[in-house]
């Protein structure tokens, strides 16, 4: 029985951003789902539990902030792994979300080679729930 792919969900307000990442990830045989706000993701994590969210910092609707609490106050949800991606400086990524095991930090733009390398990592850790 084939394996199926690996779902990563997208949570981006930028257009250009989530083309770019969704074209990157399904072109490596990776399932994508997008979702353009945090109030979009609770929709998208429901239906569609993902084994990797790649998630925006600044965004309307609260933000990181708000989407990592909806990540976090769900007991399915709280081993998703997080990879944080921003046009914010990495020290003050790391200041609003410390360092853990399952959440990496990349800087927009990013590079690509850097990007497929932690995305396969955070893939390849070890889950507590399906």
């Amino acid at each position: 029985m084939a394996q199926r792919p690996s779902r990563i969900l997208i949570v981006d307000d930028d257009l250009d951003f989530l083309r770019l990442i969704k074209t990157f990830l399904t072109g490596r045989g990776h399932e994508v789902i997008e979702a353009r706000d945090p109030l979009a993701m609770t929709s998208r994590l429901s239906e569609h539990p993902p084994d990797l969210i790649v998630l925006d910092i600044q965004m309307p609707i609260g933000g990181a902030e708000f989407a990592q609490k909806l990540i976090q106050n769900e007991a399915s949800f709280r081993d998703i792994p997080v990879l944080f991606c921003s046009s914010l400086p990495l020290r003050q990524m790391k200041e609003r979300f410390p360092e853990a095991s399952a959440r990496r930090h990349l800087q927009k733009p990013i590079d690509l080679r850097e990007f497929e390398r932690t995305v396969c990592e955070l893939l390849a850790l070890p889950r507590k729930s399906p």
